[in-house]
């Protein structure tokens, strides 16, 4: 028989398919036996979800596309919103369960020989997907005295060497079931940046927490959008262990220019729409009271009009832009509450900065404009135009995020 791979040889034996042996050897003996040792939750799976598998009305069961079939990654995205994090389809990859994420983040952000730190006591199949990787595992203690908490940032900066390239966490943690706080995070968060490393994060047991300390996702942290890895599955939460289904998550663009782009957008959205009403009304209504010099001069005073809007709703963008990235050269977040998480509503940021800058536009023009005498007038319809355009581009950002 020819000698297997050095690579299967080194591979360490799974702790959890380990005891299935005794487990099964106690039952023969009529012992009654509790698995703490697989992650099998002890909940029947939903009928809605049985329903659907028995009832596939597809005559062939094909290929599917490589990063998961689109509905079922826009339901994904649904889900991830109740959670406040803004993702869309193409953020997202569906694998065959939780271990190929892992196993396929592995393989495409290490080389052989790169480190990887974990926390210990951790998922012990961390260990095998390293091993048949090449990866070299950097565990770091969690103390039981400190009920399993994260290692201090000290304890965490001595593991990392020139070779480290990540470090991965579970959270809330599996086996210990400890739920990292906010503060937690933001520890991880600046030690990533400081070393430039991948923050890959377990949360598949998102939904197991058992204490009123916020569930914070690493995909929330403010900055550090191009390091965070999500791992994730179905197999927990809704007790569908067997069908094998997974997920891949990490944000393809930096998070503000996200928003730039849903707000610049909404934006034109509005000097659009702003143009368009204007020519509407000027041929409904006053058209057939015009002669035709007067007509033109109204339509061409509409062009000017959305040219003023796109011009000035530009100077809004860059504004929104410096305050983002003014932020982001901190390491900080536009919120007064947690300035380390993303604020869900992330498109209203910008849209107040913007509304902010085009009131102190409209109140600049008229102070140096020379029809002084109708300034107050000029001003107040200047407001009423800003506020209830906002209110148009808001919509208009919101059904664009949907």
């Amino acid at each position: 028989m020819p000698d297997v791979s050095a690579r299967g040889a080194g591979l360490p034996a799974s702790p959890i398919r380990k005891l299935s042996p005794f487990a099964d050897e106690a039952k023969r003996k009529g012992i009654k036996v509790y698995h703490l040792n697989i992650g099998q939750p002890d909940l029947p799976t939903p009928e809605k979800a049985m329903n659907a598998i028995r009832n596939i009305d597809s005559k062939t069961l094909a290929y599917s596309p490589s990063q998961g079939i689109l509905p079922l990654r826009e339901e994904f995205v649904k889900y991830y919103r109740k959670f406040g994090i803004d993702l869309t389809p193409d953020e997202i990859i569906v694998t065959s369960g939780g271990s190929e994420a892992l196993l396929a983040t592995f393989l495409t952000c290490f080389d052989p020989g790169d480190e990887v730190i974990i926390t210990e006591p951790g998922y012990a199949n961390y260990i095998g997907f390293a091993k048949a990787t090449g990866l070299i595992i950097k565990p770091v203690t969690s103390r039981i005295e400190g009920k399993f908490a994260l290692p201090s940032a000290e304890d965490l900066r001595k593991a990392i060497t020139p070779k480290t390239k990540a470090i991965l966490i579970c959270n809330p943690n599996n086996p210990t079931g400890y739920l990292y706080s906010p503060d937690e995070l933001f520890q991880l968060k600046e030690l990533v940046q400081e070393n430039n490393l991948f923050l890959i994060a377990d949360e598949v047991y998102r939904e197991f927490v058992y204490t009123s300390e916020p569930y914070v996702s690493a995909l929330s942290l403010f900055g550090i959008e191009d390091n965070v890895i999500v791992v994730d599955s179905v197999s927990k939460r809704y007790s569908e262990c067997g069908i094998r289904v997974g997920m891949v998550v990490r944000t393809i663009a930096f998070a503000p220019l996200r928003d730039a782009v849903a707000v610049s957008v909404s934006g034109l959205f509005f000097t659009v729409l702003t143009a368009m009403t204007s020519f509407v009304i000027t041929l409904v209504f006053l058209r057939n009271d015009l002669s035709a010099d007067v007509f033109g001069t109204y339509l061409y005073s509409d062009f000017l009009c959305a040219m003023e809007n796109a011009a000035r709703y530009f100077l809004c963008v860059v504004a929104a832009w410096a305050v983002r990235l003014f932020y982001s050269s901190r390491g900080a977040s536009p919120s007064f509450e947690k300035p380390y998480i993303v604020p869900k509503g992330a498109v209203g940021f910008p849209l107040a900065v913007s509304l902010a800058v085009w009131l102190a536009v409209t109140v600049c023009g008229v102070a140096f404009s020379s029809v002084t005498e109708n300034a107050v007038g000029t001003l107040v319809y200047e407001l009423v135009v800003c506020v209830c355009g906002y209110f148009i581009a808001v919509l208009g950002a919101l059904f664009i995020s949907k």
